[in-house]
């Protein structure tokens, strides 16, 4: 028979405020972190809306102390990172960063996921004093383990080349970045269409992974039928990087691109026209032709008002039947979007026809036209 502890007088066992007792010990009550960070990670983001930044300064305090997992530290870095692009509070934000970091470097790896560890690196990013962090040094020491490694043993293809974009950017340990090359190498047929671009992308900055790349160019014709427009775009910048943009891939991915067209926003195309102005500037023409019925007549002629009216894109207008016809598309893609485009322009003739299409100045960035959309 089981026996009951007896109650005690004058005790409220409802209320929880009161202190629980058990075998005439008492304990307190504990506190509910996770619902404290929930709470305080809105009222930062209430707090910046407001434009409070000096309450925005105390709750941002508060969120860091009650952020204790590894997952609610790296949502935090990953708030002080935007926050410190956004607003002037860099001094205060890298003070909070520097006490965020210094408690994911007492955290075991075993604690902390392999996406996590993305978002840590990715928010870390900017961070004057990131790069020197213990949790990325230890991340480092980790990955050099290669079949001992906690985060290679629980990463996924998009997690592996999660990794390899964040650390291929930084001064990071060879012995790490080659243990990451062969683990996405071994991975390559599980890539999909939202992995395969960063992993592309990713390998294209390491001149020896040349294994690496055969094995994830392999699935390129796999992934591209279920990649959106900025999917694509992307792969096509990690080809041309590459240098391995031959006329079959270019083709592939345009058409596969403009099948798409009505799901694909101006941002997509003025990536991919930024691409293939610097890979292969024969097919602009029609990609451009393609680009032309999805923007208003309004907008086109706005947009070839302030062309013709700006001196230096008019000094410099380009010759033949595509005369204005980049500058005019791209402007409408600038102005729509508000995107920070850098597109250059190079001289290029069809190699059938001798016919001039397009001028482009592959030293100087193209800056004269978001003077004027912007």
């Amino acid at each position: 028979m089981t026996s009951r502890l007896p109650r005690q007088v004058g005790m409220k066992l409802k209320d929880s405020k009161q202190p629980r007792v058990a075998c005439g010990a008492e304990f307190p009550t504990p506190r509910k972190s996770k619902h404290n960070f929930t709470a305080t990670s809105k009222q930062v983001d209430e707090m910046l809306r407001s434009g409070d930044v000096k309450a925005g300064e105390m709750v941002l305090a508060k969120m860091v102390d009650a952020a204790r997992e590894p997952v609610q530290l790296s949502q935090t870095l990953q708030k002080l990172a935007r926050i410190r692009k956004a607003h002037s509070l860099n001094r205060t934000v890298d003070d909070l960063a520097d006490r965020v970091l210094d408690r994911l470097g007492r955290i075991s790896l075993s604690h902390i996921p392999a996406r996590t560890a993305c978002t840590i690196l990715r928010s870390t990013e900017g961070l004057p004093n990131a790069s020197s962090s213990s949790i990325v040094e230890t991340i480092n020491d980790d990955l050099i383990l290669k079949e001992g490694s906690v985060l290679l043993s629980s990463a996924t293809p998009l997690d592996l080349a999660m990794l390899l974009h964040f650390l291929s950017g930084r001064a990071s340990d060879e012995s790490a970045m080659v243990s990451l090359v062969d683990a996405l190498k071994l991975r390559a047929p599980e890539l999909d269409n939202v992995s395969y671009p960063i992993a592309l992308t990713s390998l294209a900055k390491i001149p020896s992974s040349e294994e690496a790349r055969e094995s994830v160019l392999g699935q390129l014709s796999q992934v591209i039928p279920s990649m959106t427009g900025a999917q694509l775009a992307q792969t096509y910048e990690g080809l041309q990087e590459m240098g391995v943009i031959d006329e079959d891939n270019a083709e592939r991915i345009m058409t596969s691109f403009l099948s798409i067209t009505s799901g694909s926003e101006a941002r997509d195309w003025a990536r991919l026209m930024a691409a293939v102005a610097r890979a292969r500037p024969q097919d602009l023409p029609h990609l451009l032709e393609c680009a032309q019925p999805l923007i208003s007549d309004a907008q086109w002629g706005s947009a070839r008002e302030l062309v013709e009216r700006s001196p230096p894109i008019r000094d410099s207008r380009m010759v033949g039947p595509s005369e204005g016809l980049l500058l005019i598309a791209v402007a409408d893609i600038v102005k729509g979007n508000k995107c920070r485009l850098r597109l250059v322009i190079t001289k290029v003739s069809d190699p059938s026809t001798g016919e001039h299409l397009v001028e482009v100045d592959t030293e100087v960035p193209w800056l004269a036209l978001l003077d004027w959309v912007e």
